[in-house]
């Protein structure tokens, strides 16, 4: 019965989720305006936006590998496409996977443990909100603000800081206890090796291979 529910009733559920919320979100859609708005744009802009977005996906490819490197190094152009499998795939099933399939495809693909490449993928975001908190910051304190209700600039600035408090804060976290996944006495660590065995895997392992991926470039 248990194997029944885990290799067939999740995943039936799970993709019946993924369904009803696809829906959800492009059901209301106007397709048909959509593609006549596409038909009279400029190809020379549309042009330009298909090759900023893969310009971005190139950059995110290679920041991850900085990070990835001294876990093993992995090129920027494989990175990359496992980002953008993993948008395409978070466009089909909204729920947020799109850095467990990166992770995933990345770990199968190199030998590597999907935990230990799912560190190193959190870190990777973690850092993006650190950049946008310096980027609205910069925006905040000279860049030339649109005159709309409200105050934008003070805006700015609150979203800058909340980030940079948030993010920072979690990359010293990340940092200051990676020691603490390899021990087992902490109650943090027990109960994660009790939820993790409920779930049939091996909680110890699972630790050491999140603990593997916390890593910072050293060049």
């Amino acid at each position: 019965m248990g194997l029944f529910i885990k290799r067939w009733l999740l995943p039936v559920l799970g993709a019946a989720l993924a369904l009803w919320l696809i829906f959800r979100l492009y059901g209301s859609l106007d397709f048909a305006r959509f593609l006549d708005g596409l038909r009279y744009a400029n190809p020379v802009w549309l042009t330009v936006l298909a090759a900023m977005i893969l310009l971005e996906q190139l950059l995110s490819g290679w920041k991850w590998r900085q990070i990835l490197f001294d876990v093993k190094p992995v090129g920027s152009l494989p990175l990359t496409g496992a980002l953008l499998a993993g948008y395409g795939v978070n466009v089909l099933v909204p729920l947020g996977v799109s850095p467990l399939v990166r992770a995933w495809l990345v770990a199968r693909l190199h030998g590597l443990k999907m935990a230990t490449v799912l560190s190193t993928a959190v870190i990777a975001r973690f850092l993006d909100g650190v950049v946008f908190a310096l980027f609205a910051g910069a925006v905040a304190a000279a860049g030339r603000i649109p005159q709309i209700e409200g105050d934008l600039r003070l805006g700015l600035s609150i979203a800058g800081a909340l980030n940079l408090l948030l993010f920072g804060g979690l990359l010293w976290v990340l940092f200051r206890f990676r020691g603490l996944l390899a021990r087992e006495e902490p109650l943090i660590c027990r109960l994660f090796d009790w939820i993790t065995g409920r779930m049939g895997a091996s909680g110890p392992g699972l630790r050491a291979s999140l603990g593997a991926g916390i890593v910072w470039p050293r060049a």
